[in-house]
C-alpha cells in the first residue's frame, strides 16, 4: 500500500495549519499584504484573513507585523516567529515523508493498513473557532466537570464536559489543548449590556466587522494578543441593535458549548 505524508501542523492538539495556510503564509511574505496574497494563491480576501487568523489563534507571538495605510488598507509582513513556523514545517513535512514510507513498507509485510495511523494528521474540524490553550483546572461536578483553560494571559474560558470526557482524553491540569467553538454558539452583545447576561464566559474584546448576509450576520471579534472570535448571529437578534465597528462587545459562550480536543 502506497501512503503519501500529508501534514498539519497542531502543536500536539488538534488544529488547522497545513500545507495549504502555510502557502498563504508563505504569499503573505511574498506579495506583502493579504490581500494580494489571498489573489496569488486564488482564495478570497475573507478565506485568507480567516485563515490568517486560524494560525494565529494556535500560537502565542504575532505571525505577521501589519502596517496601517496605503493601498487597499495597508500591507503586512512577516514576523520572526512566522518565518520560524514556515521552515519547521517544511522540515517536518520531508522528515514526515520519509518516515510514512518506511512505515508503510513495514505495515504492508504484515498485512495492516496504514490508514488509521494517519487519521490524527487528517482530523479537521467544521468549527470557525479554534483556540489554543493549557488547563489550569479541572472541577468534579459529577456526571459534568468543568475545566477551565486558559487561551491568553488575560482570558480564561470554561468548558463543560462530562467526566468520563475527562478520563477518556486523559486531561490534567497543565495540559495543552484546543477549545472548539461553533461560530453560532458565540454571541456577541455591547460591552455595556454585561451585567444583563449569566453566560459562564463572558470575554471582552472589539468588535472589528459585521458582515450581513441573508440568513445570518457574521461578526469577528478581537480578544486580544491577536486572537479572534467568529460569531454568526440571526439578523433579528436584538443584540445587533446598534453594534458597530471598533466598538467594545462582550462574547458570550455557554459552558457546555466549548469542546475540547487532543491529540
Amino acid at each position: 500500500m502506497s501512503v503519501k505524508a500529508t501534514l498539519s501542523f497542531t502543536e500536539d492538539h488538534i488544529g488547522s495549519v497545513g500545507r495549504e495556510r502555510i502557502k498563504l503564509l508563505e504569499a503573505v511574505g511574498r506579495e506583502g499584504s493579504i490581500s494580494a496574497a489571498a489573489r496569488s494563491v486564488g482564495l478570497s480576501y475573507k478565506a485568507a484573513w480567516d485563515g490568517i487568523s486560524a494560525m494565529q489563534n494556535l500560537v502565542a507571538k504575532p505571525l505577521l507585523k501589519k502596517n496601517i495605510g496605503g493601498k487597499n488598507g495597508g500591507g503586512a509582513t512577516l514576523t520572526p516567529e512566522a518565518l520560524k513556523l514556515i521552515e519547521t514545517f517544511h522540515h517536518l513535512e520531508t522528515g514526515l515523508a520519509t518516515m510514512m514510507k518506511q512505515a508503510s513498507d513495514n505495515l504492508s509485510e504484515i498485512g495492516l493498513s496504514s490508514t488509521g495511523l494517519l487519521q490524527g494528521f487528517m482530523m479537521r474540524t467544521s468549527a470557525r473557532n479554534v483556540l489554543s490553550g493549557h488547563i489550569l483546572s479541572i472541577e468534579s461536578a459529577v456526571p459534568a466537570a468543568f475545566v477551565t483553560i486558559s487561551i491568553s494571559r488575560k482570558i480564561d474560558i470554561k468548558a463543560e464536559i462530562t467526566e468520563k470526557s475527562v478520563e477518556r482524553l486523559g486531561l490534567v491540569k497543565g495540559r495543552q489543548v484546543a477549545a472548539l467553538i461553533k461560530a453560532p454558539f458565540v454571541r456577541v452583545v455591547p460591552f455595556e449590556d454585561k451585567d444583563n447576561f449569566s453566560e459562564q464566559n463572558r470575554i471582552p474584546g472589539i468588535l472589528q466587522s459585521i458582515t450581513v448576509g441573508k440568513k445570518s450576520v457574521e461578526l469577528n471579534v478581537e480578544i486580544g494578543e491577536d486572537k479572534t472570535l467568529i460569531s454568526t448571529m440571526r439578523p433579528d437578534d436584538s443584540a445587533l441593535h446598534g453594534l458597530m465597528a471598533n466598538q467594545p462587545v462582550l462574547a458570550l459562550i455557554k459552558a457546555e458549548n466549548i469542546i475540547i480536543a487532543t491529540c
